[in-house]
């Protein structure tokens, strides 16, 4: 059902709200305007030193957690999706879709229906680089490249191969960022490297997603860890970026956060267990580590490939069945 979350406001009593979850912060009055204020609610918040204040409108703060709506209150509490939350407001309030509106109280700032949790992080400075001339078009390599990447993606990535030096006989892809190579990422294709290299020294891959200038012009994005990941699941038509890794720095949480509203998280599912036959899986648990900082925030599920697979080692058919089967997580 489609709810008008103004109207639900204008109707809304926060006080039973409050008292439906049991918060016993103490209620003060400024120029008119009701204020509950004391500890932070929320259970991933231990808060030894009263940081929350919410407003009658809804509008709640917290030094820690950021700033949201009273539905961004409900979805933290209930760690359900927005959608769900909206519905346990409407119960919780007994709104009624019949009543009168008075839209005069404008009692309500959605923040464009997501909350500001995190400030923006200092990204380090992206300079444009200029690729080495010694790297050809990889189309006058296809005999070789084609191993790992299609003539489609060869033209649309502008992906280049060594020809000599270090990087001699390695596949070259550009990073794009904010209209510019920053960096680039490099495959050995002979396996005669001593030492592969993925990055060259001092690129910035703290500030940096694989593809994101395309795909922030989606509300859905595919995470994934490396950027042969990516290509493979951009040529079967899915929106998508790659870390280029495991790890959620703030910048890029900070990007995620912008300009997505749903994310799936498609980390590798490599279980592995040793001589003492202890069990680690080093993707998935970054894939909850990830899930745990967003799902509060947007939409998460968690796509979980066959076992020992990445999305570069799996068939079309493999990732499908795992992409339905996907897990909501937030």
């Amino acid at each position: 059902m489609f709810y008008n979350l103004d109207d639900i406001c204008s109707q809304m009593d926060i006080d039973m709200v409050l008292e439906y979850y049991g918060y016993n912060g103490r209620k003060v009055v400024n120029q008119g305007t009701h204020l509950f204020r004391g500890s932070c609610p929320f259970p991933d918040h231990k808060d030894s030193n009263p940081s929350f204040a919410i407003r009658e409108n809804g509008v709640w703060s917290c030094f820690v957690c950021g700033t949201g709506s009273v539905f961004h209150f409900v979805q933290r509490m209930e760690d359900c999706s927005f959608k769900e939350a909206i519905a346990h407001v409407v119960k919780i309030t007994n709104y009624d879709s019949t009543a009168t509106v008075d839209r005069s109280k404008n009692m309500i700032d959605l923040f464009n229906s997501t909350p500001k949790k995190i400030a923006e992080p200092k990204f380090k400075t992206l300079e444009e680089i200029t690729l080495n001339p010694s790297f050809d078009n990889a189309e006058f390599h296809f005999d070789v490249a084609q191993k790992r990447v299609t003539m489609d993606m060869i033209k649309q990535y502008d992906i280049r191969y060594g020809t000599e030096g270090y990087f001699k006989d390695h596949l070259i892809i550009p990073i794009v960022m904010n209209g510019k190579c920053v960096s680039f990422f490099a495959r050995d294709l002979a396996g005669t490297a001593k030492k592969p290299k993925k990055y060259p020294l001092n690129a910035p891959i703290g500030s940096i997603l694989f593809n994101f200038d395309k795909a922030k012009t989606k509300d859905t994005v595919l995470i994934v860890e490396g950027i042969l990941d990516c290509l493979k699941l951009l040529s079967w038509g899915y929106n998508a970026v790659a870390l280029l890794g495991a790890t959620l720095t703030d910048q890029k949480k900070y990007l995620l956060l912008k300009y997505f509203d749903n994310v799936h998280l498609c980390l590798d599912n490599d279980r592995k267990i040793n001589k003492d036959g202890q069990v680690s899986n080093p993707g998935q648990k970054a894939a909850m580590l990830i899930a745990d900082a967003l799902k509060h925030e947007i939409s998460v599920k968690n796509i979980l490939l066959p076992t020992g697979k990445d999305p570069d080692d799996c068939t079309k058919e493999e990732f499908e069945i795992a992409y339905k089967n996907a897990l909501r997580l937030g």
